[in-house]
């Protein structure tokens, strides 16, 4: 049976199913942050800075030289970030890591950890690795790090010095899952499903509650109401 509850009725079955919706909270935002902080494997990350550094650059120059050098500086960055994100460096990293203890991972794997990021204008790159262990994340990005090294020792040549300015350390808390996310989660789908179910106990409810239903719905002349002592 259709009906259309007013604000005032829907907020008395909201009240009137309190304990229900307050019971369903407690019960979806528990499970949600148990499964979380228990069930789902952690996820560690870690970041190390790698900067790119000119030698053997000159104060004296002129104009027209400070100029090409700029641009020279700036297609520079675009190639580092390129390598930095080429998939034959890091085909490179996981041989490294396959000869020091991690023989399972491809270098599609070890690619799909990192992420790098570059500031316009800045010789400094971030390197984040996210991975299943604080260990296996600065492993990663250090050898990153290394391999992007030699990498340009080798494409550019050695006019261009790489420096390492903060390497990955192994301390790190996880990032994922977040247990408190997930607890929140649940809170709010245990309180939408309590208030469809109390909504739909009220609608499907077809008990006498006002002379109102007697007289629109029932069809019944309403003569007047007897109170019952209690």
């Amino acid at each position: 049976m259709e009906k259309l509850l007013s604000m005032q009725r829907l907020g008395y079955t909201i009240w009137h199913h309190m304990l229900l919706i307050i019971g369903l909270m407690i019960v979806f935002g528990g499970a949600l942050y148990v499964y979380a902080a228990k069930m789902v494997a952690p996820s560690y990350d870690v970041s190390t800075t790698i900067v790119v550094d000119k030698n053997g650059s000159n104060g004296d120059q002129s104009v027209s030289d400070a100029l090409n050098a700029s641009q020279y500086d700036t297609q520079m960055l675009a190639t580092y970030n390129d390598l930095l994100n080429d998939s034959a460096l890091y085909a490179t990293v996981a041989t490294n890591l396959n000869a020091n203890g991690y023989p399972k991972l491809t270098s599609s794997d070890v690619q799909k950890m990192v992420t790098v990021k570059n500031n316009a204008n800045s010789r400094a790159f971030s390197v984040t690795v996210e991975a299943a262990t604080p260990k296996l994340a600065a492993k990663v990005a250090n050898t990153v790090a290394s391999s992007f090294a030699d990498k340009v020792k080798t494409v550019i040549g050695k006019t261009q010095g790489v420096k390492v300015a903060d390497e990955a350390s192994e301390d790190a808390l996880p990032v994922k899952p977040n247990a408190k996310l997930f607890a929140i989660a649940g809170l709010i789908i245990g309180l939408i499903i309590g208030a469809a179910i109390a909504t739909l106990r009220e609608i499907f409810n077809d008990t006498v509650k006002d002379p109102e239903f007697l007289t629109k719905s029932a069809k019944i002349p309403y003569l007047g109401t007897i109170k019952v002592s209690k």
